[in-house]
């Protein structure tokens, strides 16, 4: 669990092409964070 008690779902500024999902109660939130990776993926790297 990230120290904030937040998951972490983003982009590692410092470290380009790393994206981290990390939460402690990963299966409750599941379908939450697949969907933020998924609108993040959509918005940065959009399909030519």
């Amino acid at each position: 669990m990230p120290s904030a008690g937040e998951p972490l779902v983003g982009p590692a500024p410092e470290l380009p092409g790393l994206y981290l999902a990390v939460a402690h109660p990963g299966v409750i939130l599941s379908g939450a964070i697949g969907r933020r990776i998924a609108e993040d993926h959509a918005r940065l790297l959009p399909f030519a």
